[in-house]
């Protein structure tokens, strides 16, 4: 079992729950282990608190990461 396991099942979860065609691609995005809603393209890292997670419809996970203790993420990071 992976260490992002329960991150990929509250992704899944949530696409069960909203119309496909709402989300045809994209990412779920999580924060502080909560989903908080998804976007369609892995941009704009800055937007985000460095932490954040992104999962894909094929369980791809990325995290916003900053630079050097930065509050604002910098990049996204796939882990897994």
């Amino acid at each position: 079992m992976s260490k992002y396991s329960e991150l990929i099942k509250k992704a899944a979860e949530f696409r069960e729950h909203i119309p496909e065609d709402s989300i045809p691609d994209g990412y779920v995005l999580l924060i502080d282990g909560q989903v908080e809603g998804w976007i369609l393209h892995l941009e704009n890292p800055e937007h985000f608190s460095s932490g954040a997670y992104a999962i894909s419809k094929d369980e791809r996970v990325y995290q916003a990461q900053a630079d050097q203790n930065q509050g604002k993420a910098t990049q996204w990071v796939r882990l897994h």
